[in-house]
């Protein structure tokens, strides 16, 4: 798969880990937030995955990239999606972790699940504090859920919609 740009252009997740490794080195004021979303569609489902840099630095300032996947005759139930977009956070997030010792020792990384507080009362409520956990199980104490997910709800979540 390829990953690109927010405007479309083809990159490499080398490239994306030298962003990371630039950005860890320069300054301990970064975020590398990670953030899955899907979307069933006609015979199959989108699944984007996202990997967000942010920092107060003004040359690097915030940037982000995504991989799109297509998954066909897919229909898993909600539940199983949902579940599946966490393990994919997760994954990535541990990926991305041991590409570099900089990043590895360095790296102030999150992941943000497109699910709603427990609190909240709706489907994915009910799976929201075994989602956090899960995440946490992997020494990735920074999890986020709505309304602060946003790279996993705006960004993925806009990427899905479109072919």
């Amino acid at each position: 798969m390829t990953w690109k740009t927010p405007n479309g252009e083809a990159t490499s997740y080398e490239t994306i880990i030298e962003e990371i490794k630039d950005t860890v080195k320069s300054t301990s004021d970064h975020r590398i937030i990670i953030g899955v979303d899907s979307q069933p569609r006609c015979q199959m489902t989108v699944v984007v995955k996202v990997i967000t840099i942010i920092t107060n630095d003004i040359e690097k300032k915030r940037k982000y990239f995504y991989e799109k996947t297509k998954i066909k005759n897919h229909s898993p139930d909600m539940y199983n999606r949902i579940m599946q977009e966490c393990m994919s956070s997760i994954e990535l997030a541990l990926r991305v972790r041991s590409s570099d010792e900089w990043i590895n020792s360095l790296a102030n990384i999150e992941v943000h699940l497109d699910v709603n507080s427990p609190e909240s009362k709706t489907k994915t409520s009910r799976i929201s504090n075994m989602l956090q956990n899960m995440v946490r199980g992997h020494n990735i104490e920074t999890v986020c859920i709505k309304p602060d997910s946003w790279v996993a709800s705006s960004i993925a979540d806009r990427h899905t919609k479109t072919y």
